[in-house]
């Protein structure tokens, strides 16, 4: 296991999109595949930036949204 920084684990997770080159994971193509992707690995913010009165639902539906269930 190994720890991605800013901004590589940013451009892998398409929360910042790059200026050139291409990006895969497991062989795929993080754009095109974003969600199989999304789907074989985990994402842990090393600093949270929530606002103050942002509610556990309302944050569930914003992250959970980036993600496939089965």
């Amino acid at each position: 296991m190994f720890r991605l920084q800013f901004p590589p684990g940013m451009l892998i997770m398409n929360l910042i999109r790059k200026d050139s080159g291409k990006v895969t994971v497991f062989g795929s193509n993080n754009i095109e595949n974003e969600e199989e992707i999304k789907s074989l690995i985990g994402f842990v913010y090393d600093k949270p930036n929530f606002y103050d009165d942002l509610k556990l639902n309302d944050l569930k539906k914003i992250i959970g949204s980036k993600y496939i269930t089965v």
